[in-house]
C-alpha cells in the first residue's frame, strides 16, 4: 500500500516508481498490442506526473516529459492504424478497414527494444524530480485544471476546422485524469474528485480523434479515400460532428464544477 493510499503523504517518487515499473512489464509482454497500449498510458502518467511537479521545479518536469515522450516514440502509427481500421469497421466501411488493416500488417512490429533502451534516460529524469509538499501539490493540481479549462475554451468551437487544438484539450484533459489516477487520495481535498466524468471526457475526445485522423489520413490518401467513397467520408465527417457536440457538452458540465471548486 501506498502511503498515498494509507492516508499518509503523498510521495512522487514511488508514484513514478510504480508507472516506470509498470511500463517497463507492458514493454515486456509478448502481445505486442498490448505492450503498446498498456506502455503508452504508463508513460502518459509519467507526464502527468512531470506537469504536477512542474510549479515546483520546471527544469526536471519539463526533462522527464522529453525522455517519456522519446521512449514512446514510433509506437503510435501502428495504435492509430488500428483505432482508424476499428472506426472504419463501426461505420460499416469495410474496404476502407481492410486497407488500413493492410497497412498496419506492413508497418511490422512496433519498436518495443528501442522504447526498452529509452527508459534509462526516463530513470535519469525521474530521479531528478524534487520532493512535493501538500502546497506544492495543490499548485500542481491548480495548474492542470487551468490548463485544460484554457485548452477547452479555444477548442470547443473550432471541431474539424483545427484538430490540433481539439488535440491539444484532450492532451490537457487526459494529463488532469491521469494525475488525478496517480494521485488517488492525495488530489487535493480543497478540489473535488471527478474521475468517473473525466473519463467519460476522456473516452469522447479520444473517438473523436480517431476519427479526425481517418479523415485527416483520407485527405492525403487518394487509394483510402476511393476505398470510403464519397458517402462513407460524408459520414465520417457527421460522426465527428457528433462526437465533438458530446464532448464539448461534458466539457461544459466538468467545467462549469470545476469553476465551483
Amino acid at each position: 500500500m501506498s502511503d498515498a493510499e494509507a492516508g499518509g503523504p503523498f510521495d512522487i517518487h514511488a508514484a513514478l516508481a510504480r508507472e516506470l515499473d509498470a511500463a517497463r512489464a507492458a514493454f515486456a509482454l509478448e502481445d505486442a498490442t498490448t505492450a503498446v497500449h498498456q506502455g503508452r498510458v504508463r508513460l502518459k502518467r509519467l507526464r502527468a506526473l512531470a506537469r504536477l511537479a512542474a510549479p515546483k521545479d520546471r527544469d526536471a518536469a519539463r526533462a522527464l516529459n522529453a525522455a517519456a515522450r522519446a521512449a514512446m516514440a514510433g509506437l503510435s502509427d501502428a495504435r492509430d492504424l488500428a483505432a482508424q481500421e476499428t472506426v472504419a469497421r463501426r461505420a460499416g466501411l469495410v474496404a476502407l478497414a481492410d486497407a488500413l488493416a493492410a497497412r498496419r500488417e506492413a508497418l511490422g512490429a512496433p519498436p518495443l527494444a528501442a522504447a526498452r533502451r529509452r527508459f534509462v534516460a526516463v530513470t535519469r529524469a525521474v530521479a531528478k524530480i524534487p520532493p512535493l509538499t501538500e502546497a506544492d501539490i495543490e499548485a500542481g493540481v491548480r495548474r492542470l485544471m487551468r490548463r485544460a479549462r484554457k485548452a477547452f475554451a479555444a477548442a470547443r468551437h473550432d471541431r474539424e476546422d483545427d484538430p490540433e487544438t481539439r488535440h491539444t484539450w484532450r492532451k490537457r484533459e487526459k494529463d488532469r485524469l491521469h494525475a488525478l489516477i496517480a494521485l488517488g487520495p492525495a488530489w487535493p481535498s480543497t478540489l473535488r474528485r471527478r474521475r468517473r466524468s473525466g473519463k467519460r471526457l476522456a473516452r469522447a475526445l479520444g473517438a473523436e480523434r480517431d476519427v479526425l485522423l481517418l479523415l485527416a489520413r483520407l485527405g492525403d490518401d487518394a487509394e483510402l479515400a476511393a476505398c470510403a467513397g464519397e458517402h462513407g467520408v460524408a459520414h465520417l465527417h457527421a460522426r465527428a460532428r457528433a462526437l465533438a457536440d458530446r464532448a464539448n457538452r461534458l466539457g461544459r458540465a466538468v467545467h462549469r464544477k470545476a469553476r465551483r471548486d
